[in-house]
This record gives C-alpha cells, structure tokens and sequence, in this order.
C-alpha cells in the first residue's frame, strides 16, 4: 500500500543537522510491531574509544530499553576529543560544559554494527537514560539542554525537563525536510 511519508530532523531547529528520523503519515491498517558484571565491559568501552582509565568520573549501566554504558568524563572537552576504534557495547559518553555555556553537557553515542563502531547523531533514549543518572545523583538539575552531534557537523539540543512527580521528559526542535511517498 502506498503511503505518505516525511523525514523529520529531530532534536534541532535547522534541516539535516538533527538526527533523522522517517515517520509514516497514515500507519492505519500496520501492526504496532512493524517499523552485568560492570567492570570489565567499562573497561572493554574504555579501551575501545580511546579513553584514558583515569578520565572516567564515573559510569553506570543505564539503561531504560535500549541498555546504554554511561561513561563519565570530566569535560566536554574530553567527550569531544575521542576517536573510537571498535567497541562491542552501546556506549554513551558524556562531559560537562564550561560554566555559562548553552547546554549543561556535551553527549556522544556509539555502537556496534559488524566490525564497525557507529556514532548517532543525536539519540533520545541515551538522553533520557543519561538524564535519570545525572539527576537522580544529584549532579544536574532539570530544566536543561544537553548537546550532541557537534563531533559529526551536527547541531543537536536536547531538552530535558521533569514534571512534579519527577519523571523526566527528553524533548527538542523537529524540522520538516523531506516528504513523499513509499510502498509498504
């Protein structure tokens, strides 16, 4: 069946600097269905990003579907600096910004595909999944934007906030740029 569709960048404000992301127009008729032993793995994401041992502040397995390893560094500076070799994990690595910047901190997400190890542009559930971690330890409080993509030429802002009964929310921009048709 022939369907509407578009690619929407999320998480900014300006066309193919967010992450992309394809959305059906009409899903009628589709099934919803359609479209730890912490240490060593710390240690194996560590080694495969490049990552001194002595630079992680702290990590933790989150996880809130997807299943991330956060790691913990002590400035964006750092984050920004890594080049991945070859990780097995789903890593998430996160730096906080100087004092008086426009986000609180700097994100960067890879994973395994093959004998590759890909870098998302921009990835909510490793936003949300970061956000329960940081602030539930006390170390940033919401509202805040974090950023993510800026290693890829990519101006992702997520915006994190939490309602009154704490439960953390991960929103941001969504910007049209391409729509059209496609067989399902």
């Amino acid at each position: 069946m022939r369907r509407a569709f578009a690619e929407i960048d999320v998480f900014t404000a300006v066309p193919y600097l967010g992450s992309p992301l394809a959305v059906v127009l009409n899903g009628e008729g589709l099934s919803p269905g359609w479209p730890t032993a912490a240490s060593p793995k710390i240690a194996e994401a560590v080694a495969a990003l490049g990552i001194s041992p002595a630079a992680v502040v702290d990590s933790a397995w989150i996880d809130n579907g997807p299943g991330w390893l956060g790691i913990l560094l002590a400035t964006a500076e750092e984050v920004l600096s890594i080049k991945p070799s070859n990780t097995s994990l789903k890593v998430g690595v996160i730096g906080p910004q100087p004092a008086g910047s426009s986000s609180v901190y700097e994100v960067r997400a890879f994973f395994p595909e093959g004998a590759s190890t890909i870098e998302d542009p921009v990835t909510g559930s490793l936003n949300a999944s970061v956000a329960q971690w940081l602030v539930g330890s006390g170390r940033f409080t919401p509202p805040y934007v974090a950023t993510q993509g800026t290693v890829l030429g990519r101006a992702g802002r997520v915006y994190i906030s939490s309602d009154a009964g704490g439960q953390i929310w991960v929103g941001g921009d969504a910007v049209g740029c391409v729509s059209g048709f496609v067989e399902l």
